[in-house]
């Protein structure tokens, strides 16, 4: 079950990073050369983009969050584990699993500010 649920959590976040991504670039490989067609846009582009990129930030989050739990219960061997403080810290801090999602926790959460912080004055937002 252990090795089950940590195959389709990495799946799911793989899948959720490149959605990530791929939104993320998706007004330079679409309006590449045709800035006047952007202009026309612009609003419902960002819009809908804006509610994507929030979508997939928090797939993402989800994701590498269960995928971090069943690590973490992985190598205890026990899903009990998953809730014991000492296994927790002791997967934060001596593996480079803990280190990378704690970079990738902080990216994910500068990202969700980036989208949620736009014009407030703006009335197409």
């Amino acid at each position: 079950m252990l090795d089950a649920g940590l195959s389709a959590s990495r799946f799911l976040h793989y899948v959720a990073v490149l959605s990530l991504f791929g939104a993320a670039l998706y007004p330079l490989y679409t309006f590449r050369g045709r800035l006047d067609v952007l202009a026309i846009e612009q609003a419902k582009l960002v819009r809908s983009l804006r509610r994507i990129l929030l979508l997939t930030v928090a797939l993402t989050f989800v994701s590498g969050l269960s995928w971090f739990v069943f690590t973490t219960a992985s190598m205890a061997d026990d899903m009990t584990q998953v809730a014991n403080p000492a296994m927790l810290r002791t997967m934060m801090e001596a593996t480079d699993f803990g280190h990378y999602g704690r970079l990738g926790w902080h990216l994910l959460s500068l990202l969700a500010f980036f989208c949620c912080a736009g014009p407030a004055r703006s009335p197409h937002f």
